[in-house]
């Protein structure tokens, strides 16, 4: 379905049946001060039909200003989608921190889940590489995910103790990260160097299924994120040799 974001909301609210396998709202309202509400009882709504939901995509508005954010909590409706395989959200910018994701997931809620792509996160409120972890460890059937990352909330020695932490079983072969509204290039940051080696020890660790080609980077940082998806490759590639010397 495709229109403005209340007479969307109009419509579901009508929807009894609890038979719905795909939904697919795109909104195509001007932003207004309303429009986060508008947003949020569609997202409810959603979560009230998606007990059979598969795949479910909401699409259509982006950031305006500071009051078009989605605030904390707003996504916690979707937990009701148990059998969901995608969720696709890039209807508004959010408000999502690391106990948030442990909040929609840990309970098993989506783990069904195969691809998932979130929107933008304002700055400071945007999980670090821990939500990763907790996505990959409560969706153990995660291929592809789109998350926005907050880099200034790890440094080498914090992604280092990450890796200390019990080690699952991941399948994400794909990940795309998106920079939170108003962060600043990662190369200016005077530890970017030791912050690449961290990441790319992190992710090398955690998700051995990972291909570095398959990681979409911000346009700003691309060359910061090639230097990273370089080193995951050269740990494989020295592992492999040494596998191959000691056989």
């Amino acid at each position: 379905m495709k229109g403005p974001c209340g007479e969307l909301f109009k419509l579901l609210e009508y929807i009894s049946t609890q038979s719905l396998k795909t939904m697919f709202l795109s909104f195509t309202a001007s932003w207004t001060a309303s429009s986060p509400r508008e947003v949020v009882s569609c997202i409810q709504e959603c979560g009230r039909l998606g007990a059979s939901l598969r795949d479910l995509e909401l699409t259509g508005i982006s950031l305006r200003n500071d009051s078009s954010v989605l605030p904390e909590g707003a996504l916690e409706p979707i937990k009701r989608c148990t059998m969901l395989r995608t969720y696709k959200f890039s209807a508004a910018t959010i408000c999502l921190k690391d106990d948030n994701i442990r909040q929609l997931c840990e309970e098993g809620n989506w783990r069904h889940l195969e691809v998932l792509e979130l929107p933008r996160c304002v700055g400071g409120e945007a999980p670090s590489f821990l939500g990763l972890i907790t996505l990959a460890e409560h969706c153990p059937e995660l291929r592809r995910i789109s998350l926005c990352i907050d880099l200034t909330l790890q440094d080498y020695e914090s992604l280092q103790a990450q890796k200390a932490l019990s080690r699952f079983a991941t399948n994400l072969t794909h990940l795309s990260i998106l920079k939170a509204a108003a962060d600043g290039m990662i190369s200016s940051n005077p530890n970017a160097v030791m912050l690449a080696i961290g990441v790319s020890e992190f992710l090398d660790h955690w998700f051995p299924k990972l291909i570095p080609d398959n990681i979409v980077a911000p346009t700003a940082d691309q060359e910061w994120w090639r230097g990273v998806k370089t080193m995951m490759a050269k740990f494989r590639q020295f592992r492999e040799i040494m596998s191959k010397a000691v056989n």
